[in-house]
């Protein structure tokens, strides 16, 4: 109904489609469309049983389109008085029946009047509605139900009685006949089969995964780009999948484009390389664009369902910076992404890794404190400077030759451990619970040495041999030169 007479256009336009498939159809994700710019897509589970029809309105209050039973109101599409048309588009992108009006196409319509298919197979076979429905403000068609021809009007043609001159003849009653009773079958009532209902299978876990709004190599209308993952183990073909923003951007995805299982794949606003900045991309896109300030990208399913979305700029968590894309960090977080820090092979100069996993970049390792030891540094050798008064010579050749550090106002680190042979006034201190630092007296004195006890060897300014004896003795002012090992 393109022409309605009881009501306004707005309130009384109405399309009425027909399954001739004996099973039952899902008419999501169907669109309705002219050749203009007139397209509606169907967003919602809307079913016709096999051999049914299903009326669709653009207002389907029946107290406010004329009286009209539909069962799905659609927008963004109306059929002109004059000349216009209307497509069936399947789910896949193909065309699958239209029908063209006007006057100069040979089927006008006619207000207050439905035009009605009479041949499915034909897009011209129509014929201009003869009747009101029940319930009908005064328009006329059949909304709901299948065309049925009027039946012509038969017109009677009397035939005179021929003259004659005989009387009449006498009439003979003729007895009654006794009627022999005769059953009829009665048809069952047929019982309606119910529409089957069909389990909606959730949609495949897609991901935007990356996109680059703000191209610092070439311009935006050329650099920009999107990255989806594919996070099932299976292919997903994203023909029919949507891009879209939350004003009126809006991209489907008309062609077949596989995305391999835990795969990934570029879609570009241009998808030359030599013109994008260097992006190797699988599918160029238009009608879509990624502002640099405020702005959204919706990933939308086939069947209608938002699949995923990234909202960035102002009081937004996410910003983009110039020259730089942005990369998802965590696949069940709208708000998890990363600046991308270096450029991918082949890039003009902007960052990013288009068609590649996201890889923090590694941080600068800094080295961790030295913990502290129990163990005491064994003195393996140089001059250790036993006294504050030592010789600086012979302390500067200890700390080179064992980079070990000096306290006790310039007493050596290096400590005995319990257990091993001291002697004179070292023995003392052990006893006395005091630390056993080396001190063998002022620059100058003979320092205490005397020979080890057992269990250990220490050379006190004698020279080393084997272990356990000490060799000749070798007289260091200030200093002791020294070689340990462990008991046992």
């Amino acid at each position: 109904m393109a022409d309605p007479k009881a009501v306004a256009d707005a309130q009384g336009e109405w399309i009425e489609l027909v399954n001739l498939e004996d099973v039952p159809v899902n008419l999501r994700d169907w669109i309705l469309a002219d050749l203009d710019r007139d397209r509606h897509p169907i967003a919602t589970e809307l079913w016709i049983p096999p051999g049914g029809y299903l009326v669709l309105a653009r207002n389907s209050d029946p107290g406010a389109n004329g009286g009209v039973q539909a069962q799905y109101q659609y927008t963004g599409l109306d059929l002109a008085n004059g000349e216009d048309e209307l497509l069936l588009i399947s789910p896949d992108g193909v065309e699958v029946d239209r029908v063209l009006w006007g006057r100069e196409r040979g089927l006008p319509t006619t207000p207050g009047a439905s035009l009605e298919r009479v041949d499915w197979y034909s897009g011209d076979a129509w014929q201009t509605a003869t009747g009101p429905w029940p319930g009908s403000a005064g328009d006329w068609g059949s909304p709901g139900q299948p065309y049925v021809p009027a039946p012509p009007t038969p017109t009677a043609t009397p035939i005179p009685p021929a003259p004659s001159d005989e009387p009449p003849p006498t009439s003979i009653p003729t007895p009654a006949p006794v009627s022999t009773s005769t059953l009829t079958p009665v048809s069952p009532t047929p019982v309606p089969t119910p529409t089957p209902t069909v389990p909606v299978a959730p949609p495949p876990r897609l991901r935007i995964s990356e996109f680059l709004a703000d191209p610092k190599a070439v311009a935006d209308a050329q650099g920009e780009w999107i990255e989806l993952v594919n996070l099932e183990d299976v292919p997903v073909n994203l023909q029919d999948w949507i891009l879209a923003d939350l004003d009126r951007d809006w991209h489907p995805i008309a062609t077949e484009l596989w995305i391999p299982p835990g795969g990934y794949l570029v879609l570009a606003r241009n998808s030359d390389p030599g013109a994008n900045g260097g992006v190797q991309a699988q599918y160029q896109y238009t009608g879509l664009d990624l502002a640099n300030g405020e702005d959204e990208l919706l990933l939308i399913s086939p069947d209608g369902v938002e699949v995923d979305r990234v909202l960035w700029g102002r009081e937004r968590p996410v910003q983009v910076v110039q020259g730089a894309s942005l990369e998802r960090t965590d696949w069940d977080s709208q708000t998890a992404w990363a600046v991308a820090e270096v450029p991918w092979p082949g890039s003009l100069g902007d960052r990013g890794s288009p068609g590649q996993p996201f890889r923090a970049s590694l941080p600068t390792a800094t080295p961790p404190p030295p913990t502290p030891s129990a163990t005491p540094t064994p003195c393996l050798g140089g001059y250790a400077p036993t006294h504050r008064h030592a010789h600086p010579f012979w302390a500067a050749s200890w700390l080179a030759a064992t980079g070990i550090p000096q306290r006790d106002h310039g007493r050596s680190s290096c400590r005995l451990r319990p257990g091993w042979g001291v002697a004179g006034a070292l023995q003392r201190r052990r006893a006395a619970g005091q630390p056993e630092w080396l001190d063998p007296g002022r620059p100058g004195e003979r320092p205490p040495c005397h020979r080890p006890r057992p269990l250990a060897a220490a050379g006190c300014d004698r020279g080393v041999g084997a272990p356990g004896r000490p060799g000749p003795e070798r007289w260091r002012t200030g200093g002791l030169r020294l070689r340990w090992f462990l008991p046992g």
